[in-house]
């Protein structure tokens, strides 16, 4: 009974070994993650930034190292598509809504992401309105009907999300109503 009772202390993980095997299925979670929609990834990117330096704080030196070069690399091909996403507002903005390209389905956008997709949209286009140039505006205003179109597919919605959108879609429309305008004037004086 005794030696049964050694047995099974010693193959317990310790406090430090627990941490390693999460902070390494957590790491290997990422990765993944990083292969199948490293564009969306790097839309939450400082999340799981925190997360893996919450989770690190637990295991041995020796470990975390080996572990921190997988996360490197993972952050380094993050940041090669944030520098991407940078160079060209509408891959940028379109990143924010989680979408490959302007005219990519949205069949990903459901009910409990729909408030969400429409706030990053916004939110986007409030950062980087001086940045797009008129034909940019009508590329947006695509996205933006298709968005709208997939909220309409997603009716009846509740309320508290239909009034979150309007407030956003006011938003929206007066932003546009400015820097669309803003641009038109800037490009005729150029020419």
């Amino acid at each position: 009974m005794a030696i049964l009772l050694f047995a099974s202390c010693e193959k317990a993980e310790t406090k430090a070994e627990k941490a390693e095997r999460e902070l390494r299925e957590f790491v290997a979670s990422v990765e993944q993650k990083a292969d199948e929609n490293a564009e969306e990834l790097a839309e939450e990117w400082d999340k799981f930034q925190e997360e893996f330096s919450t989770r690190s704080q637990e295991v041995n030196e020796e470990a975390l190292e080996e572990i921190t070069k997988t996360w490197n690399n993972i952050q380094e091909n993050i940041n090669k598509i944030t520098e991407t996403e940078a160079s060209s507002p509408l891959l940028a903005l379109y990143a924010a809504v989680g979408l490959e390209s302007q005219n990519a389905p949205m069949g990903f956008i459901d009910k409990d992401n729909l408030v969400q997709k429409y706030a990053g949209f916004v939110n986007h286009i409030d950062q980087n309105k001086s940045d797009y140039s008129t034909e940019d505006w009508n590329d947006i205003e695509e996205v933006w009907s298709a968005l709208n179109q997939r909220k309409e597919e997603l009716e009846p919605l509740p309320a508290d999300s239909s009034a979150k959108i309007l407030a956003i879609k006011a938003q929206y429309t007066a932003t546009k109503a400015v820097n669309k305008t803003e641009s038109a004037i800037e490009e005729a004086i150029e020419k």
